[in-house]
């Protein structure tokens, strides 16, 4: 199971923003998608990968760079929406809104309406 989680965590490393779901990733790697599921839980419990969506998982470096992103768009313009995080970023809608709805469920972001700003 080591050899599995340190190639799902090179790989997801790799994807940087831009990862593929678990199945793409499994297939890629040639495991089986039943123990990348458990590589990539494991991952996500020791915090270095982070679950976006079902199947959906980020590298925690590149979710940090795009949060960082975010927040230095409210900082400038006092609110975050996922265009002008796409805009900011070059990112698919796809990846931005999963981030900015991640950062909503966890008490990272307020969003009123399709704006985010800071939670306190």
């Amino acid at each position: 199971a080591s050899a599995h989680t340190d190639a799902l965590c090179a790989f997801y490393l790799a994807a940087a923003q831009t990862p593929p779901n678990l199945y793409e990733t499994a297939k890629a790697l040639h495991i089986p998608l039943h123990l990348a599921q458990h590589a990539a839980n494991a991952l996500c419990e020791g915090g270095t990968l982070i679950c976006l969506l079902q199947g959906l998982y980020m590298h925690r470096t590149a979710y940090d760079a795009i949060l960082l992103a975010a927040k230095d768009l409210i900082a400038a313009e006092g609110g975050v929406t996922v265009a002008s995080l796409r805009d900011k970023t070059g990112l698919s809608r796809k990846y931005t809104r999963a981030v900015l709805e991640h950062g909503d469920a966890n008490g990272v972001f307020i969003n009123t309406d399709t704006v985010r700003t800071l939670q306190n």
